[in-house]
């Protein structure tokens, strides 16, 4: 679920997608399944998709240094 962007020289966030009515927590609610946070648009995964190199082995230009994608994975491969 994709939040906003956090900008790399300042670290404003700027919300791209205004939350509208929480229907993706809401959604895993019902589901039964974790939701895994609201993750900010970051150019430098999609640099890496796109390349085909891992993002989370990479040192981060980005202010949050991945670490919201990163709380995500630790949140669901925990217990």
């Amino acid at each position: 679920n994709m939040s906003g962007f956090v900008c790399p020289k300042c670290a404003t966030e700027t919300l791209i997608f205004h939350p509208s009515s929480g229907g993706a927590e809401a959604m895993a609610a019902s589901m039964g399944v974790p939701f895994l946070g609201r993750l900010p648009l970051d150019p430098e995964l999609m640099r890496c998709c796109e390349e085909g190199t891992p993002y989370l082995a990479g040192s981060h230009s980005h202010p949050d240094g991945g670490e919201p994608l990163q709380e995500a994975i630790r949140a669901e491969t925990a217990g």
